[in-house]
């Protein structure tokens, strides 16, 4: 990840996430989060930020019932 993601020297491994929700040019939402100490993208760490960042902004029960009207009865 040091690679492809630019970190500081005195904050090794720490990454950043930021979602927002737009729209058109209009910026209606947003949430981010950080942490430290992250070794790779498989990183539990890494995983679990991504995970709370976009549960804030899409809750897992709206994604669902979104799911159940695009399915159908």
């Amino acid at each position: 990840m040091e690679k492809q993601t630019p970190m500081t020297a005195n904050n090794p491994g720490q990454v950043s996430v930021a979602i927002v929700f737009c729209d058109g040019n209009n910026l209606k939402s947003g949430t981010g989060g950080r942490i430290g100490g992250v070794k790779d993208q498989c990183d539990p760490k890494f995983i679990s930020l991504v995970r709370q960042v976009a549960r804030s902004i899409i809750p897992p029960s709206g994604l669902l019932r979104q799911r159940q009207r695009d399915n159908g009865p």
